[in-house]
């Protein structure tokens, strides 16, 4: 009997048809939000090469971006898995734009909060006892990146509309060619123009905003749309509030779970060298941002019974591992470009184990938190601190 229970557990767990599919829903969902994700690391890395101070600022600052605004927009925009999964699946297609409406009303409503809270970044870092020229070019920096949360959320409310609806292939061109475009133009703006270390963080947002309006054109004039999307609404004004009860508490556990990596950042304000030390540990920070956004491709759409998970849990399993192997890449290539040339010559070679082992334990937190929820930052947090502790 237990023979049996065994070779089929087996026959499920080789169900090649079930994890081909898997993978082919995942990757693109994967690939867009790394594609994203780099937006604002290629600018750190082109406000890098003008000098260390400028790089310590640049990084400071989109750590600070990250954890205020951008994790804070992404966590909002989790209201919409559940909204407009529930409602794709009962054939409501109607309500999909409508949920999207509000949910735009929502992140536009809070990109005013947190553009006033970027605005004093600097009387705010000088606070937590940052390193006052590198408070001043960050501060300098978010400024600049002011426009870019706007577009922000509401690109990240466009992104949950169309994957709820499993449109995932388009989404891999419509980001790559923004992040093509975004490389050249930071490269123009902060060396052919006066605006130097201030055009990185406006290539950002000018990229940001010419993201929403690619997307934007996609939803209005594919036919594929034509159920779910009836143009704007006073209706959305009615679903506003519903929106917000799912939408705070995803936001809160979004900015909790990135905290986890910025919060190194500014630590690494108070240590001596802060232009290095902080340069250094924003590149792990980065690794983590793209790392978690690719964990959250698991739209609702998607969702079906515990045994029928059980054969792709090892693919969903060793994909990340995989993944992590090419990000470290990165992460070895970006201490190349980006470490300073007086840094301590050992300090890379002593951050790339510690990145390795995060890589590792932190992606098998991700993979696994979909099976229980509730330990999901228990589990994130224990992890990690023992990589650290190691």
């Amino acid at each position: 009997m237990r023979g049996e229970n065994g070779r089929k557990m087996l026959e499920k767990m080789m169900d090649v048809k079930e994890a081909k599919k898997q993978i082919l829903f995942s990757l693109p969902m994967i690939l867009t939000n790394v594609f994203y994700s780099l937006i604002p690391v290629v600018s750190v890395m082109f406000a890098g090469h003008l000098g260390q101070l400028q790089l310590a600022g640049s990084t400071l600052a989109n750590s600070w971006a990250t954890v205020t605004g951008f994790s804070f927009m992404l966590g909002l925009s989790g209201a919409l898995e559940t909204l407009c999964g529930q409602g794709f699946g009962a054939n409501l297609y109607k309500i999909l734009g409508i949920y999207l409406q509000a949910s735009c009303i929502i992140s536009l409503l809070f990109s005013i909060i947190i553009s006033v809270l970027w605005w004093f970044t600097e009387p705010i870092l000088n606070l937590l006892h940052q390193t006052p020229d590198i408070s001043k070019e960050a501060a300098l920096y978010m400024r600049f990146l002011i426009p870019g949360i706007f577009a922000y959320g509401i690109l990240q409310n466009i992104l949950r509309f169309l994957q709820t609806q499993s449109v995932v292939f388009p989404l891999v061109v419509l980001s790559f060619v923004p992040l093509l475009l975004h490389c050249g133009l930071s490269y123009l703006l902060v060396h052919f123009t006066t605006l130097g270390y201030k055009g990185a963080a406006l290539a950002t947002s000018i990229t940001f905003w010419f993201s929403v309006m690619i997307l934007i054109i996609y939803v209005n004039y594919a036919k594929k749309f034509e159920h779910t999307w009836k143009g704007l609404s006073k209706e959305a004004f009615c679903h506003v509030f519903a929106n917000l009860k799912l939408a705070l508490p995803s936001a809160a556990m979004v900015c909790l779970e990135y905290s986890a990596f910025e919060i190194l950042v500014l630590l690494a304000g108070l240590m001596p060298n802060p232009e290095t030390t902080t340069s250094l540990i924003a590149i792990w920070s980065y690794r983590a941002f793209t790392n978690k956004n690719r964990s959250q491709a698991r739209p609702t759409t998607s969702c079906r019974a515990w045994g029928r998970h059980t054969k792709s849990i090892c693919i969903m399993l060793a994909c990340p591992v995989c993944l992590s192997l090419i990000l470290l890449c990165f992460i070895v290539s970006g201490l190349i470009v980006l470490l300073p040339k007086n840094a301590a010559p050992g300090s890379a070679h002593d951050f790339v184990p510690v990145s390795a082992r995060a890589l590792f334990l932190s992606d098998r937190a991700s993979g696994r938190a979909g099976t229980q929820p509730s330990l999901r930052m228990a589990r994130f947090f224990l992890l990690n601190l023992i990589n650290i502790l190691i």
